[in-house]
């Protein structure tokens, strides 16, 4: 397995666009074939701090995702 994490820090006028957007992503993420798992979370330290966090059967599933315009969403 292979983990893609991302942390992203939103301006609090903002976070709930962000949670949002990483829903539609996680959606996506989970109808492909070598995801296993995706999900989301809030930081308990640090205010509207999220956490995206994708599982990938194999490097080669990750890479193949990561060449598509998905994740630039997050960018």
């Amino acid at each position: 397995m292979v983990q893609l994490t991302v942390r992203l820090t939103a301006k609090s006028e903002r976070a709930h666009e962000v949670v949002d957007a990483l829903h539609l992503i996680m959606r996506h993420a989970r109808r492909q074939g070598g995801c296993s798992d995706a999900h989301i979370a809030a930081d308990a330290e640090t205010a509207h701090t999220f956490w995206y966090v994708e599982d990938w059967r194999d490097v080669a599933a990750l890479e193949r995702e990561l060449r598509t315009d998905r994740l630039s969403q997050l960018l």
